[in-house]
């Protein structure tokens, strides 16, 4: 009976053993094994896995592409004008012992890049205008936003594959002051080149002037010499014919 109740102890006990080492990794992870505070291996592959029991603990995290929404960036544009970009983020981790080494979780990793990409988007702002941002090089300036991210990301494991703007508003409190002020610069641009078509308009009505009188001075001096020319060879016929 002594015996019988120490095998079903000792098999209990092996049993706790062979769960507490055995793990199923699935295909879209990536496990850091932790071994007295220190990282002892990185497993990537799937599959069944064992580490040892007790001493080692492991961590997990995904190989997917992960979106991240990022919270508004409030930016000033190169031309002074306040706008606000509401982003989403899509990273992977593609080295699991940098990321943990750094980060060590998930959620302080998506803290970092709050603030890295708010800086990158806000250096990336003040390089283009107001109109620039919204219609001509959007696209240009999140590229940039994506390759500074990743000069700072690349070093703990960590790549962004892009970054999107869900939304592009204007703060509310100078929404107003910044449509007046874009209505402004419309009108001033319009008023200069009216401006000017009216000076390129005086030019060629000046020029089409100063020909129109040039051409007519030089019909009348030539009806004049033909004229002249006529009365000196009427007068010589009319002495031929006398003599």
């Amino acid at each position: 009976m002594v015996k019988k109740i120490i095998s079903v102890f000792v098999l209990f006990i092996a049993i706790i053993v062979l769960l507490g080492s055995m793990y199923i990794q699935k295909m879209d992870e990536q496990s850091i094994i932790i071994r007295l505070g220190k990282i002892n291996d990185v497993v990537t592959t799937a599959g069944i896995k064992f580490k040892a029991p007790f001493i080692d603990s492991r961590y997990v995290f995904t190989k997917r592409i992960v979106p991240y929404d990022t919270p508004p960036v409030s930016v000033i544009t190169r031309d002074k004008k306040t706008i606000v970009f509401d982003t989403v983020a899509f990273y992977n981790i593609t080295e699991g012992d940098k990321f943990f080494v750094k980060f060590k979780t998930v959620d302080a990793a998506q803290r970092w890049l709050d603030d890295i990409i708010y800086s990158a988007v806000r250096n990336q702002a003040g390089q283009f205008t107001f109109d620039e941002l919204i219609y001509e090089k959007r696209s240009a300036a999140m590229d940039k936003t994506i390759a500074s991210v990743n000069d700072a990301g690349s070093k703990f494991g960590l790549f962004v594959k892009d970054i999107q703007l869900k939304r592009t508003s204007l703060p509310e409190n100078n929404e107003d002051a910044v449509y007046r002020s874009m209505a402004a610069d419309r009108n001033q641009h319009a008023a200069q080149i009216e401006a000017e078509g009216e000076a390129k308009y005086r030019e060629i009505t000046s020029e089409a002037d100063r020909d129109y009188t040039e051409k007519v001075s030089d019909a009348n001096r030539q009806s004049e010499e033909i004229k002249g020319q006529a009365d000196k060879k009427s007068q010589a016929l009319i002495a031929d014919t006398m003599n």
